[in-house]
């Protein structure tokens, strides 16, 4: 799954370019300040509190600088089939979003808005 993501952001950065990849470690409180994540997927984490004692959550995010997603294809990035490589079959993400909702947990991108590029996230329990 992360060499997915790692391939999706080397496709598309240009000949030369930067994937910056961070790992965070937080909790519940800061959830309220990624807006990136909708209500309804917020309590999709919540259902999961009976399992996860300390509610701390790893947020890992790989940001590229190249030419970002295309708005046509942001709201379905993570359906089968969709992509804008013509060699690609468009499921490597639907995977991953299988295998990070698997986990309690939940994946999201978005169009860098302070520099070009994209900005891929996911954010899982720590057990």
């Amino acid at each position: 799954m992360l060499t997915n993501l790692f391939n999706n952001s080397v496709e598309f950065i240009q000949s030369i370019g930067t994937i910056t990849v961070q790992i965070t470690i937080v909790d519940r409180y800061y959830l309220d300040e990624i807006n990136q994540i909708k209500s309804h997927d917020y309590k999709n984490l919540e259902k999961h509190d009976d399992n996860h004692e300390n509610d701390k959550f790893i947020l890992v995010q790989i940001k590229d600088d190249g030419k970002g997603i295309d708005k046509y294809v942001l709201s379905k990035l993570f359906n089968k089939f969709v992509s804008t490589v013509d060699n690609h079959i468009g499921l490597g993400l639907y995977v991953s979003k299988y295998i990070i909702e698997s986990h309690s947990g939940l994946i999201w991108a978005q169009n860098n808005t302070d520099a070009q590029g994209s900005t891929v996230s996911f954010i899982l329990p720590l057990i």
